[in-house]
């Protein structure tokens, strides 16, 4: 099946890196009619968790078809396998098998996995030890966006990594989530979906308690940054229908003093 020509890239390896360059380079010597997307290259080097989550958020708001190449791989040169992914709503995901596609492959519905064993898709002979991302990933999403079936990749795969991720969720009448990463902003971007505000009975306007590491703060759960006063934390939803704690023209990370990802609960 043609694709429908966009591939999106997200790796760690850093906005200013020539390698991110080097990908696309690789991907274009392809195929020059592919329209590449940068979702982001700055994941926290090596964090596979964030990258996981990141990369499902995005995929919500590309069209049904699309081609994404994600690369965060400290297990480069390694044993791992690199593997594609086709999700029910025919994505297909390019990555290293070490986890990175459990949310897309848990939430998006993964229908078939392969491991990457096809060496005519590959661009570098031999392979190097520590740059699979121009060696092996771009060049394979490249081929898949162009014409080539994902049948030919490879053998199929019965299992893959997963990582031990899992929806917020409501415990009695505390709801518990995770804190995965923190925004440009400071924002701090949680796993609580706003089915599960709902479900514990928060509406817009209650005032809540939001506890982190142990430290335990009063915020109201709010549309949008504007809502309070200026320089005041906040519980608010995200583009993509996750909980968040911001702080209004201020940054929720420095504010509330929250350095690491960790636990968050919210309650009435």
């Amino acid at each position: 099946m043609k694709r429908n020509g966009l591939l999106g890239l997200l790796t760690d390896f850093g906005s200013d890196s020539y390698q991110v360059g080097v990908m696309k380079a690789v991907i274009k010597s392809i195929s020059s009619d592919i329209d590449i997307i940068d979702i982001t290259h700055d994941i926290d080097p090596f964090d596979v968790e964030e990258g996981a989550f990141i990369l499902y958020k995005a995929a919500q708001d590309f069209p049904t078809g699309s081609t994404f190449v994600a690369v965060i791989d400290s297990g480069v040169g390694t044993s791992r396998k690199a593997i594609v992914m086709r999700t029910k709503n025919d994505m297909i995901f390019v990555a290293p098998d070490n986890g990175l596609l459990t949310v897309v492959g848990k939430l998006l519905m993964a229908t078939e996995v392969r491991e990457i064993m096809n060496r005519e898709l590959i661009y570098s002979h031999p392979l190097s030890n520590t740059f699979h991302g121009r060696d092996i990933f771009a060049p394979v999403g490249a081929h898949l966006v162009s014409d080539t079936e994902i049948r030919d990749v490879g053998s199929l795969m019965d299992t893959y990594e997963i990582l031990r991720y899992e929806e917020g969720y409501l415990d009695g009448n505390v709801i518990r989530g995770r804190i995965i990463y923190s925004d440009h902003f400071g924002n701090l971007q949680t796993n609580i979906p706003l089915n599960v505000m709902k479900k514990a009975g928060i509406v817009y306007d209650d005032v809540v308690t939001v506890k982190i590491n142990n430290r335990r703060f009063k915020m109201v759960f709010t549309q949008t940054y504007g809502n309070v006063e200026e320089g005041k934390p906040l519980v608010d939803v995200d583009s993509s229908g996750y909980v968040e704690i911001s702080v209004n023209k201020g940054n929720a990370a420095n504010t509330l003093r929250v350095q690491n990802k960790g636990e968050i609960t919210i309650s009435k």
